[in-house]
């Protein structure tokens, strides 16, 4: 599970740094400045990923700063870290599109 592998600062800076473009249930697709140029952090953010049974695709283009998320909806609903992150990039996507 993610929780376990990343502690509650590093989630903080995480995703303070996501900018949400995209929100459908299953699909994320956000923009990270974490990323950007930066190999080391992109490996580590897909080393999470694949650890992460929901999380069924993902895409990271480090010359971008672009993550695609595509995760298991379904089962979002039995992993409460993963739906509190969702939860919290819909919030994201919702404040900028609201503007």
């Amino acid at each position: 599970m993610l929780a376990g592998l990343l502690d509650p600062v590093k989630i903080e800076l995480l995703l303070g740094s996501v900018r949400v473009t995209s929100f459908i249930p299953g699909r994320i697709r956000c923009y990270s400045s974490l990323i950007l140029n930066n190999e080391k952090n992109a490996g580590m953010l897909e080393n999470l990923f694949r650890r992460q049974e929901g999380i069924s695709e993902y895409k990271i283009n480090t010359r971008t700063g672009s993550v695609l998320i595509v995760y298991k909806d379904c089962l979002l609903s039995s992993d409460p870290f993963l739906q509190k992150i969702a939860n919290r990039l819909e919030k994201r996507f919702m404040k900028v599109t609201a503007r």
